[in-house]
Formats: structure tokens, sequence, C-alpha cells
């Protein structure tokens, strides 16, 4: 929460020079509504830009981390190739911009190269049985 105190802190900001700004009753005219317009759009794009780059370096750790920590808790990494299989074949469409099926091959390329790279113990346990009896409840 620390590390997105700073996100806060801007959009409570900005929140707060928006009401400003609708509070003085400035006539807008069309002309001004579209560089306004032009403007956000403008930030928007750059906004993305930025995060998109820094999301996709989050996503690269989460997912190496996620694979030592799941193979040295006794579990195997390949189901977490498993589970992007089956969500690169779903049917369902995302909207999300962030999961696109080229980014879901990347992370499968990537976590395949991490797995095979990975010095772990050779008697992983898959949970079967534990997972088996948990569905039941």
């Amino acid at each position: 929460m620390e590390e997105r105190k700073h996100h806060i802190n801007s959009d409570d900001a900005f929140g707060e020079m928006e009401e400003e700004m609708d509070s003085m009753d400035i006539d807008q005219d069309e002309e001004f509504l579209s560089v306004e317009a032009e403007m956000e759009e403008l930030c928007f794009s750059i906004y993305e830009t930025i995060v998109n780059g820094r999301l996709q370096s989050y996503e690269k750790e989460a997912d190496e981390l996620a694979v030592l920590y799941a193979s040295r808790a006794g579990y195997n990494g390949m189901h977490m190739l498993n589970l992007l299989q089956r969500l690169k074949h779903s049917s369902s469409k995302t909207y999300n911009e962030h999961y696109t099926q080229e980014q879901i091959d990347e992370r499968i390329r990537r976590i395949s190269n991490n797995l095979s790279s990975l010095q772990l113990n050779g008697e992983l346990f898959d949970h079967k049985d534990r997972w088996n009896r948990r569905k039941g409840f």
C-alpha cells in the first residue's frame, strides 16, 4: 500500500482540481472542449505507455516468484503452465488490454524457460488428494 500512496495522493489532487474547475462556471466553448479531449487522450496514451511496461515487469517478476514459491512448497510448477494453457484456449474473451493472447503466450514461454532452468528437488508433490478433498466442501 505504501508503494501506491503517491498514486492515491495524485488521484486526490486531480479530483480536488476538477471540483474547483467545475465550481468556477467557466464557459467552455467547443474549441476548448476539443483541445481538452485531445490532451486527455494524449495523457492517457502516455500513462498507458509508462504503466504498461511496469505492469509487464511486475507480471514477469510475479510469475518467476510464483514458480519458485510453489515449487519450494512442494507443488509442481508445471501446473502454472497448465493453467495458462487453459486460459489461452478458453472460449471466453477478455477486454483487459494487459491479458492479451500474445501476453499469455509470452508468460507461458517465460515460465517454461524458468521451470527448465530452476534447480529443484525431484520429489515434487502435487497435493492432488488434498485438492480433491477440498472440492467436496
